[in-house]
């Protein structure tokens, strides 16, 4: 696939997504140096998100989508997609459950914008999967029209925005705290 046959969304979304990176690298240099783990947190989302651009750019989640398709044509499972389509979403969704109360009982002790952050990109992980996996009745929910908009565009920037505010409230404004102090 040439750079010329990606289409408009696609480059808004890798524009979005390399901003993200770029402002994530940002916020980890603003983090005092006695907070490394804030450091290595927003080194982490800016890698997560320079990959996520990357995977869009090479198209993955096609690829992907195409490869399960394949297998299904030749396991002669095609026609009962459905099935498999549903017990994937299953599978996913109960994996989601899980690992947010994992996270919960794990990470409690976290900061609030540590817990925000993966938040964000375990809701962004899932909405990857419900794309990939797209069955027919959560396709046509993600796809409906909002507008000039799909319900799909809100669902991923709605997680990135929250990753920018906790940015912006965490490190770059500063906390109460330190907003206190400053009066």
């Amino acid at each position: 696939m040439s750079f010329l046959q990606i289409g408009a969304a696609n480059l808004v979304g890798i524009a979005v997504y390399l901003a993200t990176c770029l402002a994530a690298i940002a916020t980890a240099l603003r983090v005092p140096k006695s907070v490394h783990h804030g450091r290595i947190t927003w080194l982490v989302v800016a890698a997560l998100f320079l990959g996520l651009a990357l995977f869009r750019l090479g198209n993955g989640e096609e690829e992907i989508r195409q490869a399960l398709r394949s297998y299904l044509l030749v396991e002669n499972e095609y026609n009962s997609r459905r099935t498999f389509q549903a017990f994937a979403l299953l599978i996913c969704m109960a994996l989601a459950g899980i690992g947010a109360f994992w996270a919960v009982v794990r990470f409690a002790h976290w900061p609030v914008w540590r817990i925000v952050i993966a938040a964000s990109i375990g809701a962004l992980g899932l909405f990857y999967c419900l794309r990939i996996i797209s069955l027919h009745s959560v396709d046509r929910l993600l796809y409906a029209s909002l507008g000039p908009l799909h319900f799909n565009h809100v669902l991923e920037v709605l997680p990135i925005a929250l990753i920018w505010y906790t940015g912006w409230t965490a490190h770059w404004r500063g906390s109460p705290r330190a907003r206190r102090k400053r009066r």
